[in-house]
């Protein structure tokens, strides 16, 4: 049986939006591979956070912005995420409309460090649960979705 597209992307998103955390892995650039864990918001297929700015997460996407994520509560039996996408940079005028969504969903959240603002473009979602029984993984697509 086929999971319909919509319904893929409805239950990552509800992982997305019970997760305040993502885990980030690059390769490519000085500093490889490295996983970086950040906090992060989604809108559709896209996820905002913060890199710092002389961090090796932005060495290595200058070098590759090509990424791997993975949002979970860290338990198998919890719905949870990990795709692949591209990392974009955004203009640091975006920083503050990405620092708005970031204290939207956590009041709480500041950064310490000189940090820019990014878009992760989701390229690929596979959505686990072990409540439904989609192991493997069910998968989705961009181009799934207009399927």
């Amino acid at each position: 049986m086929t999971t319909p597209a919509a319904e893929i992307l409805a239950r990552a998103h509800q992982v997305f939006a019970s997760n305040d955390a993502i885990q980030l892995a690059t390769a490519g650039g000085p500093v490889s591979p490295w996983v970086l864990g950040a906090y992060f918001v989604h809108d559709g297929a896209s996820l905002y956070l913060f890199v710092e700015t002389h961090g090796k997460t932005a060495a290595n996407l200058a070098a590759n912005p090509t990424v791997a994520f993975v949002v979970s509560k860290n338990d198998a039996t919890q719905d949870f995420v990990q795709g692949r996408g591209r990392a974009v940079r955004l203009p640091d005028g975006e920083e503050a409309a990405v620092r708005a969504r970031l204290v939207g969903k956590m009041p709480w959240f500041q950064t310490y460090t000189p940090v820019m603002p990014m878009r992760i473009d989701i390229e690929e979602l596979y959505v686990s649960s072990f409540g439904s029984g989609w192991f493997p993984a069910r998968v989705w697509r961009p181009a799934a979705a207009a399927a």
